[in-house]
């Protein structure tokens, strides 16, 4: 099963496709047709990487079914390592210490020293919990709603 999210951005990258290969046969889209869709895409690297990547994946599915006879090349595109910035623990004790619900204190103190996404937190059961062994599973995450 893939999560709702996943699924929201193929829509948008196969709108894409449809709006730039219009009539276009599969068995046309070639190297040229590739790159040529490559030039028209904007925003940053990564976001262009998703949608040359799903591109990809619908042409290998392609060619295993043979429906197309061979492969395009498509371009290499690095995507730059994020630059993450953290705050230091004592820092981040005088913000959780000010969150007045001790609730909404509780998740975000796990969620950060955990070093998990809020996702994964959400997406807890008592049953992922192991306190014998003071260890926690990762099972499942929320995805959109």
């Amino acid at each position: 099963m893939k999560a709702p999210a996943y699924l929201k951005a193929l829509r948008v990258y196969v709108s894409k496709y449809q709006i730039f290969f219009k009539n276009s046969d599969l068995r046309e889209i070639g190297t040229k047709k590739v790159q040529e869709f490559y030039l028209s895409l904007n925003g940053s690297p990564k976001y262009i990487k998703n949608v040359l990547d799903g591109l990809r994946k619908m042409l290998q599915d392609a060619l295993d079914w043979n429906d197309i006879r061979q492969m395009p090349k498509f371009p290499k595109i690095d995507v730059p390592e994020p630059d993450i910035r953290t705050i230091d623990l004592d820092q981040q004790d005088m913000i959780i210490k000010k969150i007045a619900d001790p609730m909404d204190r509780t998740y975000i103190l796990f969620t950060a020293r955990e070093m998990v996404r809020p996702s994964e937190t959400r997406g807890l059961f008592w049953e992922d919990l192991d306190f014998r062994h003071d260890r926690v599973t990762i099972r499942r995450h929320f995805s959109l709603k």
